[in-house]
Protein backbone atom coordinates (compact mmCIF):
# COMPACT_ATOMS: atom_id res chain seq x y z
CA UNK A 1 0.00 0.00 0.00
CA UNK A 2 2.89 2.36 0.64
CA UNK A 3 4.16 1.56 -2.83
CA UNK A 4 0.78 2.45 -4.37
CA UNK A 5 0.67 5.80 -2.54
CA UNK A 6 4.18 6.72 -3.79
CA UNK A 7 3.23 5.83 -7.34
CA UNK A 8 0.03 7.83 -7.15
CA UNK A 9 2.01 10.92 -6.05
CA UNK A 10 4.71 10.40 -8.65
CA UNK A 11 2.36 10.11 -11.64
CA UNK A 12 0.69 13.57 -11.21
CA UNK A 13 4.09 15.20 -10.65
CA UNK A 14 5.37 13.62 -13.85
CA UNK A 15 2.34 14.84 -15.80
CA UNK A 16 2.67 18.40 -14.47
CA UNK A 17 6.38 18.50 -15.23
CA UNK A 18 5.87 17.31 -18.80
CA UNK A 19 3.01 19.69 -19.54
CA UNK A 20 5.32 22.74 -19.41
CA UNK A 21 7.16 21.87 -22.63
CA UNK A 22 6.30 23.95 -25.65
CA UNK A 23 4.17 22.26 -28.23
CA UNK A 24 5.56 21.48 -31.64
CA UNK A 25 4.03 23.88 -34.19
CA UNK A 26 1.57 22.57 -36.73
CA UNK A 27 2.78 22.31 -40.32
CA UNK A 28 0.96 25.52 -41.36
CA UNK A 29 2.65 27.47 -38.53
CA UNK A 30 6.20 26.43 -39.32
CA UNK A 31 8.18 29.41 -40.63
CA UNK A 32 9.48 29.18 -44.19
CA UNK A 33 13.24 28.92 -44.25
CA UNK A 34 15.04 29.77 -47.45
CA UNK A 35 17.70 27.25 -48.35
CA UNK A 36 20.37 29.94 -48.81
CA UNK A 37 20.69 30.05 -52.59
CA UNK A 38 17.93 32.53 -53.08
CA UNK A 39 16.26 35.40 -51.26
CA UNK A 40 18.30 35.25 -48.04
CA UNK A 41 21.60 35.28 -49.88
CA UNK A 42 20.33 38.05 -52.18
CA UNK A 43 19.36 40.18 -49.19
CA UNK A 44 22.71 39.51 -47.51
CA UNK A 45 24.50 40.46 -50.73
CA UNK A 46 22.63 43.76 -51.03
CA UNK A 47 23.11 44.48 -47.33
CA UNK A 48 26.85 43.97 -47.79
CA UNK A 49 26.70 46.28 -50.81
CA UNK A 50 25.36 49.09 -48.62
CA UNK A 51 28.74 49.21 -46.87
CA UNK A 52 30.68 49.26 -50.16
CA UNK A 53 32.21 52.26 -51.86
CA UNK A 54 30.59 53.66 -54.97
CA UNK A 55 33.20 51.99 -57.17
CA UNK A 56 32.68 48.62 -55.47
CA UNK A 57 28.93 48.91 -55.94
CA UNK A 58 29.41 49.70 -59.61
CA UNK A 59 31.59 46.59 -59.98
CA UNK A 60 28.95 44.51 -58.19
CA UNK A 61 26.32 45.88 -60.56
CA UNK A 62 28.50 44.97 -63.54
CA UNK A 63 28.95 41.44 -62.16
CA UNK A 64 25.20 41.05 -61.57
CA UNK A 65 24.41 42.31 -65.07
CA UNK A 66 26.90 39.81 -66.51
CA UNK A 67 25.34 37.00 -64.45
CA UNK A 68 21.89 38.00 -65.66
CA UNK A 69 22.99 38.07 -69.31
CA UNK A 70 24.63 34.67 -68.91
CA UNK A 71 21.72 33.10 -67.02
CA UNK A 72 18.54 35.21 -66.97
CA UNK A 73 16.79 33.07 -64.36
CA UNK A 74 14.48 34.42 -61.66
CA UNK A 75 17.22 34.48 -59.02
CA UNK A 76 19.62 36.58 -61.13
CA UNK A 77 16.73 38.83 -62.17
CA UNK A 78 15.80 39.37 -58.50
CA UNK A 79 19.41 39.99 -57.45
CA UNK A 80 19.76 42.69 -60.06
CA UNK A 81 16.34 44.23 -59.36
CA UNK A 82 17.11 44.29 -55.63
CA UNK A 83 20.39 46.15 -56.13
CA UNK A 84 18.84 48.56 -58.64
CA UNK A 85 16.01 49.27 -56.20
CA UNK A 86 17.86 49.62 -52.91
CA UNK A 87 21.43 50.39 -53.91
CA UNK A 88 23.10 53.74 -53.47
CA UNK A 89 22.60 56.48 -56.03
CA UNK A 90 25.56 55.26 -58.11
CA UNK A 91 23.76 52.02 -58.99
CA UNK A 92 20.10 52.89 -58.35
CA UNK A 93 17.82 52.64 -61.37
CA UNK A 94 14.29 52.04 -60.18
CA UNK A 95 12.73 52.21 -63.64
CA UNK A 96 14.99 49.41 -64.79
CA UNK A 97 14.27 47.45 -61.60
CA UNK A 98 10.55 47.71 -62.32
CA UNK A 99 11.07 46.33 -65.84
CA UNK A 100 13.03 43.41 -64.39
CA UNK A 101 10.30 42.66 -61.84
CA UNK A 102 7.55 42.91 -64.43
CA UNK A 103 9.51 40.43 -66.53
CA UNK A 104 8.99 37.70 -63.95
CA UNK A 105 6.31 35.41 -65.27
CA UNK A 106 3.58 35.00 -62.67
CA UNK A 107 3.06 31.43 -63.80
CA UNK A 108 6.75 30.62 -63.35
CA UNK A 109 7.55 28.24 -60.57
CA UNK A 110 9.20 30.53 -58.04
CA UNK A 111 9.45 30.04 -54.32
CA UNK A 112 7.14 31.69 -51.85
CA UNK A 113 10.01 33.83 -50.58
CA UNK A 114 10.81 34.95 -54.13
CA UNK A 115 7.14 35.83 -54.70
CA UNK A 116 7.18 37.79 -51.46
CA UNK A 117 10.31 39.66 -52.51
CA UNK A 118 8.79 40.50 -55.91
CA UNK A 119 5.66 41.84 -54.19
CA UNK A 120 7.69 43.78 -51.64
CA UNK A 121 9.96 45.38 -54.26
CA UNK A 122 6.99 46.21 -56.50
CA UNK A 123 5.17 47.85 -53.59
CA UNK A 124 8.34 49.70 -52.59
CA UNK A 125 8.77 50.99 -56.15
CA UNK A 126 5.12 52.09 -56.26
CA UNK A 127 5.53 53.98 -52.98
CA UNK A 128 8.77 55.58 -54.14
CA UNK A 129 7.13 56.66 -57.38
CA UNK A 130 4.21 58.15 -55.46
CA UNK A 131 6.66 59.94 -53.14
CA UNK A 132 8.59 61.34 -56.09
CA UNK A 133 5.35 62.54 -57.70
CA UNK A 134 4.28 64.16 -54.44
CA UNK A 135 7.71 65.76 -54.01
CA UNK A 136 7.60 67.13 -57.56
CA UNK A 137 4.14 68.54 -56.91
CA UNK A 138 5.30 70.18 -53.68
CA UNK A 139 8.40 71.55 -55.39
CA UNK A 140 6.23 73.04 -58.13
CA UNK A 141 3.94 74.63 -55.53
CA UNK A 142 6.92 76.08 -53.65
CA UNK A 143 8.30 77.47 -56.89
CA UNK A 144 4.95 79.07 -57.71
CA UNK A 145 4.70 80.51 -54.19
CA UNK A 146 8.24 81.91 -54.42
CA UNK A 147 7.37 83.50 -57.75
CA UNK A 148 4.22 85.02 -56.23
CA UNK A 149 6.22 86.30 -53.23
CA UNK A 150 8.75 87.90 -55.58
CA UNK A 151 5.92 89.56 -57.52
CA UNK A 152 4.36 90.88 -54.30
CA UNK A 153 7.71 92.14 -53.02
CA UNK A 154 8.26 93.95 -56.33
CA UNK A 155 4.79 95.50 -56.08
CA UNK A 156 5.55 96.55 -52.51
CA UNK A 157 8.82 98.20 -53.62
CA UNK A 158 6.98 100.02 -56.41
CA UNK A 159 4.25 101.19 -54.05
CA UNK A 160 6.84 102.32 -51.47
CA UNK A 161 8.65 104.25 -54.19
CA UNK A 162 5.40 105.88 -55.35
CA UNK A 163 4.51 106.77 -51.74
CA UNK A 164 7.96 108.31 -51.18
CA UNK A 165 7.63 110.33 -54.41
CA UNK A 166 4.21 111.61 -53.30
CA UNK A 167 5.56 112.56 -49.85
CA UNK A 168 8.55 114.25 -51.47
CA UNK A 169 6.25 116.32 -53.73
CA UNK A 170 4.01 117.31 -50.80
CA UNK A 171 6.88 118.58 -48.64
CA UNK A 172 7.98 121.42 -50.99
CA UNK A 173 4.36 122.53 -51.28
CA UNK A 174 4.03 122.57 -47.48
CA UNK A 175 7.25 124.59 -47.17
CA UNK A 176 5.97 127.20 -49.64
CA UNK A 177 2.65 127.43 -47.80
CA UNK A 178 4.45 128.02 -44.50
CA UNK A 179 6.35 131.02 -45.90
Amino acid sequence: MVKAAGTSLFLPLLLVACSGFPQIPQAENVPVVDGGGSVNSNLEEVHAASAMTELQQERLLTDMERDFRTDPDVNNRLRLALLLTTGDEAVRDRARARVLLEGIDASASISTSQQGLVQFLSQFLDEQEASVDQLESCTKQVSQQEQRINELEEQQRELTSIEQNIQHREKPAEIENDR
